[in-house]
């Protein structure tokens, strides 16, 4: 099968908006040429990039920026010295890799093919659900408590540890599904009040927003709850998806999802 880069890109849904408005697009490489193998990930580490290279992948599909910034157009527009960053180009060159950047996309879809992604992966899509710009909202059919739900996700994600604020004994039914970096107060504080949840389950935000609110609720007898995941880990199904999504149009080209190891681990 011979196909560009531009054929493959166009059966996902792409980023809309003014010129400027969006990081997704080519860090290497052009639309035009030809693709061996796709190698899908929440992020192009050193790690992710070799494992693309030994599959025979050239095109990389990758959720969050390659030089350690959102937006990165510093690192890779300018010649940095830094021996990290000269490293990894020298390693993305020495394998001919064409780098493309896909975040706006996926989340601009409806419904959030990130946040679908999370939700498939938690076996949660046959419960009632609703999705939102920022979130998507599960009812579960009985109460559990947010310690079961923890170990629900530890299982389902296969997580080593989650971080929560507020009561792990507390009986939750409605919740909200958050990935990324949508943990912060000014997305979960009219989850909780708007919407009227019990939990809500991010990938990360600020400690001191929405965890302090959860506090003061359960301080006043009024308990609330959030559990951070963390923010590969409330991702990376989306980006399972989206290499599925390329593989039932092009069933006979060699597409990875290649996870990332946790890079912050608890000493």
């Amino acid at each position: 099968m011979s196909l560009t880069v531009q054929e493959v890109m166009d059966v996902l849904p792409l980023a809309s908006g003014p010129e400027g408005s969006t990081v997704d697009g080519l860090i290497t490489g052009n639309m035009k040429q030809k693709v061996q193998g796709v190698a899908v990930s929440f992020v192009a580490s050193h790690e992710t990039i070799e494992k693309a290279a030994q599959l025979g992948a050239n095109l990389f599909i990758t959720h969050e920026g390659v030089f350690y910034e959102h937006h990165g157009s510093r690192a890779e527009e300018q010649e940095i010295n830094d021996p990290v960053i000269l490293r990894k180009k020298e390693q993305i060159k020495s394998h001919q890799m064409i780098l493309y950047r896909y975040h706006d996309g996926p989340h601009q879809a409806v419904p959030d093919i990130i946040t679908h992604g999370l939700l498939q992966a938690l076996d949660w899509d046959t419960y009632q659900h609703s999705h939102l710009k920022y979130a998507c909202l599960v009812t579960l059919p009985e109460p559990l408590s947010v310690q079961q739900i923890v170990q629900h996700l530890k299982d389902r994600l296969d997580l080593p540890y989650v971080r929560f604020a507020g009561d792990s004994e507390q009986k939750c039914c409605e919740i909200a599904l958050t990935s990324g970096y949508r943990g912060g107060g000014n997305i979960a504080l009219p989850l909780f009040t708007e919407q009227r949840i019990d939990l809500l389950i991010a990938g990360e935000g600020p400690e001191w927003e929405t965890p302090e609110y959860v506090q003061d609720a359960v301080s006043q007898g009024s308990p609330q709850s959030q559990i951070l995941i963390g923010h590969a880990a409330s991702e990376e199904p989306g980006m399972k998806a989206v290499a599925q999504q390329i593989r039932d149009h092009f069933p006979d080209l060699p597409v990875y999802f290649i996870p990332a190891s946790p890079v912050i681990k608890v000493l």
